[in-house]
């Protein structure tokens, strides 16, 4: 299943040593193999993606001192020009709008016609007008023509806008151009998006924009996108890719593919048990007891799912609760049962993990096992997911020292292990990590861990910084009370400017734009389910109007677990859920790729 919403792409990452690498080969078509890198569109290493960073070096009360002190009409309006740059980088779009706009554009030149519109793109942009930046974007006649630093940031704005507008043709172009302009460590996740964009096309798209383009790049990409197609059904992929390199030697897709070829972890485990039989299946879930209530909120979400794509299989529904768990399967294998979604817990997945198992079984919870055990599948709304993928967009857009601030019981720590092992991975590192409790006083902590002064302090020395200068980043764990308690500290104490990442903890899916001021600016992994407003997502929130901010997220999870059952054959190649992208992992885990949102206004707004 070739998965293409507007807002979910998911990702596989192409090392060695990484675990979501070692898909075997000659099971996944390329388009699968090569997904996005880091997630939901392509992500670089600006803070503001869509400016042209170096342009603008000076303050903005500098620029506009010296538009005022200028009588030369050129020159004053691009000082504006400038001014509105610099406010964009420091975050501040109104004010970058009020001074775009005292930039007379009759005086410009072309060039700075061409940075004045993408900079009205980018304000455009920051309002949630895509409309008004393609309009702005299409002031430019000739982006191909571009300085480089400029057509960097037109590209990322198109194809931000192209995607959001649903505009898969024109997205998959962008993306081509950007990989062109970008700096070579990040241009690969540009490539695995043109490439998976362009694996979302018909055939007959396809065939249309190769006889319009006689640009040997693009031929190239779509060349390989259709020779993915062909590979799909004759399943004989290296050959045809060895081909195609030998046609496109030095085309910028060569590097992905041959990074996968090269891996020397590939496995067998990553594969599902040919022709599942779906027909009858059981559904072991606590419905009584102490977990019930995650049991009960899991059994709706799958049953709604059940109605909303009627498929023909019967399921049964089975309580687990103060009942020996190898009793209840066998119980369910007696009635009938040719596939078994559950248990939930993860004493109950251990020790059926344990037993083994005889029919395909997707577990509803992760355990550690070194090795995949047959029809013994695994499903988890997994936070180490999340901050695998925090890890990796948090390097991708140019961190490279972090401090992280998480919770001090096993499950934080547990999170924290996974950042620091997947960013150390990628090449950065963990300078500090500090932990806390609820007796713990944050401002202390934070205070702390910045190194920072205390503001406007009488005894302060002004010859030293105000706070640690060695970190770029923070991953923040937290629960949303916790975080709208931190992050105001974290501005106090001189780090406003830093790039702040987080997980799904820090949102509940409730809107609540006046408590969420606080939490204006973080980024965060999240499901589809609590941020996207896609047909599929609206389809399975219609009959979850009764959810509480504690069961909404295991109602997506158990509606997720449906689909999976009924497409179990397909989990493989991936499916799109309302929790995220999904596959399998080679021991058999399913990987959940989230989206990105960020905080805006209050509000969590999907990047």
């Amino acid at each position: 299943m070739y998965c293409f919403a507007n807002y979910v792409i998911m990702a596989a990452v192409l090392r060695r040593n990484s675990v979501r690498g070692a898909i075997m080969f000659k099971k996944l078509p390329l388009c699968i193999v090569f997904l996005l890198l880091f997630g939901c569109g392509v992500f670089v290493s600006e803070s503001q993606p869509g400016v042209p960073t170096t342009y603008y070096t000076e303050s903005v009360a500098a620029y506009v001192q010296k538009a005022n002190a200028t009588q030369n009409g050129n020159q004053k309006a691009y000082y504006y020009i400038q001014a509105a740059g610099r406010a964009l980088l420091d975050g501040e779009t109104a004010a970058a709008k009020n001074y775009l706009a005292m930039a007379d554009g009759r005086v410009l030149s072309p060039r700075q016609k061409d940075e004045k519109a993408i900079l009205a793109a980018k304000i455009a942009n920051n309002e949630g007008n895509n409309v008004a930046v393609l309009n702005n974007l299409a002031q430019i006649n000739q982006p191909e023509n571009l300085q480089p630093e400029l057509a960097r940031a037109y590209y990322q704005l198109a194809s931000q806008a192209h995607q959001k507008a649903g505009e898969t043709v024109a997205y998959c172009q962008d993306l081509i151009h950007l990989g062109a302009v970008l700096p070579s460590n990040q241009a690969i996740a540009a490539r695995q998006s043109t490439l998976f964009c362009l694996g979302s096309l018909t055939d007959s798209t396809l065939a249309s924009m190769a006889s319009q383009s006689n640009n040997n790049e693009v031929l190239g990409w779509i060349a390989i996108a259709q020779l993915n197609k062909i590979g799909d059904a004759n399943g004989n992929f290296q050959e045809s890719y060895a081909r195609w390199a030998q046609q496109y030697p030095n085309h910028p897709a060569n590097i992905l593919f041959t990074a996968q070829t090269n891996s020397s972890t590939a496995t067998e485990h990553a594969t599902v048990t040919a022709n599942v039989d779906a027909s009858h299946i059981a559904l072991l879930l606590p419905t009584t007891g102490s977990a019930s209530g995650a049991g009960l909120a899991v059994r709706d979400g799958f049953m709604a799912a059940y109605y909303n794509h009627p498929s023909g299989h019967s399921v049964k529904l089975y309580d687990t609760n103060g009942i020996d768990i190898s009793s209840v399967y066998n119980r369910a294998l007696d009635e009938g049962a040719t596939l078994v979604v559950g248990p939930l817990t993860k004493s109950e997945v251990s020790r059926l993990a344990d037993a083994g198992v005889s029919v395909p079984t997707l577990a509803l919870n992760n355990i550690a096992t070194k090795n995949a055990k047959r029809n013994f599948y695994q499903f988890a709304l997994s936070p180490n997911d999340e901050a695998e993928q925090a890890a990796e967009r948090a390097y991708a857009q140019g961190a490279t020292s972090a401090l992280v601030i998480a919770p001090s019981d096993a499950w934080g720590q547990g999170i924290v292990n996974t950042f620091a092992a997947q960013f150390a991975r990628l090449g950065g590192q963990v300078r500090e990590s500090v932990s806390y409790t609820n007796s713990t006083s944050l401002d202390s902590m934070v205070k702390t861990a910045l190194q920072a002064k205390t503001p406007n302090a009488k005894n302060n020395d002004k010859n030293t910084p105000n706070r640690r200068s060695d970190i770029n980043v923070i991953f923040l764990v937290a629960t949303p009370d916790k975080a709208r308690a931190i992050k105001p500290l974290l501005n106090f104490y001189y780090a406003d400017t830093l790039p702040v990442y987080a997980i799904s903890v820090i949102y509940t899916g409730v809107n609540e734009p006046f408590k969420n001021q606080d939490l204006n600016g973080i980024q965060f992994c999240t499901l589809p389910w609590y941020v996207s407003h896609s047909s599929s997502v609206s389809l399975a929130k219609a009959n979850a109007s009764t959810l509480t901010s504690s069961t909404t997220g295991l109602y997506a999870f158990g509606y997720d677990a449906y689909n999976m059952a009924i497409n179990f054959n397909q989990l493989a190649n991936g499916l799109s859920g309302v929790t995220g992208e999904l596959y399998l992992k080679p021991n058999q885990q399913v990987y959940r790729q989230g989206v990105w949102a960020q905080f805006r206004n209050g509000e969590a707004s999907l990047i």
